[in-house]
């Protein structure tokens, strides 16, 4: 039952894809694509939104959840694997870090700030609160 759910899925995304990938080569950009799917969506009747809408969210939560569900189990994982390892005595076995070793840990730590901090930045612009209130509209 799960492989025919999943291959129907699978069928369903890979139509969106082409449906979006031919609008976007007729129209040029995806700016008119998203114009387009408005204007149709506008045309529905109200029974027609409310089951595009349900249908969506119901496909959008599910890739969440399941995304979500993945994130947590890798970090569940990644605690337990850390906590055996220190009962086990294998991270106190570490040894310190020399002078080259400890700039050259600083300096990869700056950069992994930085690209955190610019990471960040790029989502605020683009989850940009009146951004998506504009294209919803």
């Amino acid at each position: 039952m799960k492989v025919l759910a999943w291959k129907s899925l699978v069928s369903f995304y890979l139509f969106v894809l082409v449906t979006l990938a031919s609008t976007s080569s007729a129209r040029g950009s995806s700016e008119d694509v998203f114009s387009y799917l408005r204007e149709k969506y506008d045309e529905m009747p109200d029974k027609g939104k409310f089951a595009t809408g349900a249908v969506v969210g119901f496909g959008a939560s599910r890739i969440a959840i399941k995304s979500a569900v993945g994130v947590v189990k890798v970090a569940g994982a990644a605690f337990i694997a850390t906590e055996v390892l220190n009962a086990v005595g294998v991270l106190d076995d570490i040894p310190k870090f020399s002078d080259d070793q400890t700039e050259i840990t600083e300096s990869l730590k700056r950069r992994a700030l930085t690209y955190a901090s610019d990471f960040r930045t790029m989502v605020r612009k683009r989850l940009n609160p009146e951004k998506i209130k504009s294209l919803m509209e």
